[in-house]
């Protein structure tokens, strides 16, 4: 049997479902959503373990109810590894099936790769600022790190035993963490034979939930698809410049005269006291494609670039509706100008300079513990990569001179303007002209 020709019933002969035996008005509410709907084969109601009357040793921190989660889903592995199901999808019984699921199917499975080990038909793609999954068709992606246990599915006997083993590992659970969580751990270590839909086909229904005991809400996640290509819907702006050359007193700024930088900047510190006026995320997907303090590339291009949109796209859907523009900051984008122009959607650029030999004084006295081996290396090489790609690319940019912007903010604060077109108000310019003279 092969993917392109087997049906769906073929594909999957049985599906376990979690469901506590006291909560029968679960398991009701579960098939009647199924009704009508479902193209697998036969649904089994696998007992979910009670995580109160079976309560976990003193190792567990993460609560009775996910202890209960954990040991149900454990238990399943075990009878298909004792049984020899070799292929199995397991859901739970808040799931519900998304419009045109069987048509939606039909599609994935019939794009997906012969050799999957571990597929999520459902789910919450997290730490998409390390990776974010990555198209293999039109209807498959390769995930990086999914979440929630409402719909997956488990293919070949090494798969399902490393699996059980992988989950039986008590010395590798963090506090706190849930299956789900563990289960992500093993995808990073295992992303050849991960596969998800473009978009989620099974979500999860509203009501108390029997792991947290919390009201939750109806949820059906962003899918690969949406994470990857998002929307930039406000024109964008990104500083560039040394570590220690300016940028943040030229993004605080922006910042001051209306340029949305993000709700969740890098707090000011002894080093800099007025601020950095740099978007921790951003900071964090920067850091991940460039290795600090050598700056070694991590990720190359074809990853960088969806990884940055994706945080543009992000900070657009967060943003005020009043927003005209988004700006972002962070020395290394001074070497994805490249990148950035893919990703952003042909933003502006503004070129901060500052000369190289106060740069690297000023990064001496920040005491980050750089070695000055690196600090020599790294500061010149921004700078040529820079400057290279904005003239090879002939982008739309401003070159501000730090020493000007201190001299005169007058007048270099009015060419920010004209350059974005912003229109402050009279006081806005005001705080931006006082921000930079409490910044010398």
């Amino acid at each position: 049997m092969t993917l392109q020709n087997a049906s769906l019933e073929e594909i999957f002969p049985v599906t376990f479902v979690v469901n506590l035996p006291s909560r029968e008005d679960r398991w009701e509410a579960f098939c009647e959503r199924m009704r009508d709907r479902w193209p697998f084969g036969r649904i089994v109601r696998f007992p979910a373990v009670n995580g109160q009357l079976a309560p976990p040793p003193s190792w567990w921190t993460a609560g009775e109810g996910a202890w209960g989660c954990y040991r149900s889903h454990v238990q399943i592995l075990e009878t298909c590894l004792t049984s020899g199901v070799e292929r199995v999808l397991i859901m739970e019984d808040d799931a519900f099936l998304v419009e045109e699921f069987e048509a939606s199917c039909h599609s994935f499975f019939h794009h997906l790769p012969e050799q999957w080990k571990m597929i999520y038909l459902g789910g919450q793609h997290l730490q998409q600022h390390l990776r974010l999954p990555r198209k293999i068709n039109e209807w498959v992606y390769q995930p990086f790190n999914v979440n929630r246990t409402h719909c997956y599915a488990v293919q070949g006997r090494e798969t399902i035993r490393s699996l059980y083993q992988h989950l039986n590992e008590a010395r590798d659970w963090k506090e706190g963490h849930h299956i789900d969580h563990h289960y992500g751990e093993w995808h990073k270590r295992n992303s050849s034979g991960m596969f998800v839909p473009r978009k989620w086909l099974v979500g999860q229904i509203e009501g108390l939930s029997s792991i947290t005991r919390k009201k939750e809400e109806r949820n059906l996640w962003w899918g690969a698809e949406e994470l990857t290509c998002g929307e930039i819907s406000l024109p964008m702006v990104a500083v560039l410049g040394l570590y220690r050359g300016g940028t943040s007193c030229v993004t605080g700024v922006l910042q001051h005269l209306g340029v949305e930088l993000g709700s969740h900047l890098k707090p000011a510190n002894v080093n800099n006291p007025t601020g950095f006026f740099e978007d921790d995320l951003l900071g964090d997907v920067c850091r991940n494609i460039f290795k600090e303090p050598w700056l070694s590339r991590d990720i190359g291009s074809e990853e960088s670039v969806p990884l940055l949109r994706w945080w543009a796209n992000k900070r657009c859907r967060e943003a005020p509706e009043s927003s005209s523009c988004l700006g972002g900051k962070h020395p290394i984008l001074s070497m994805l100008v490249p990148e950035l122009v893919q990703a952003w959607d042909n933003p502006k650029f503004i070129v901060v300079d500052r000369p190289i030999e106060e740069s690297k004084r000023s990064l001496q006295n920040a005491y980050w513990g750089w070695p000055i081996e690196a600090i020599d290396y790294v500061l010149p090489r921004m700078l040529s990569q820079r400057d290279q790609a904005l003239q090879e690319l002939n982008t739309s940019r401003l070159r501000v001179d730090f020493t000007e912007l201190l001299r005169e903010p007058e007048t270099v604060i009015r060419e920010i303007v004209k350059f974005l077109k912003l229109n402050p108000s009279s006081e806005q310019q005001q705080e931006a002209i006082s921000f930079v003279k409490k910044t010398e």
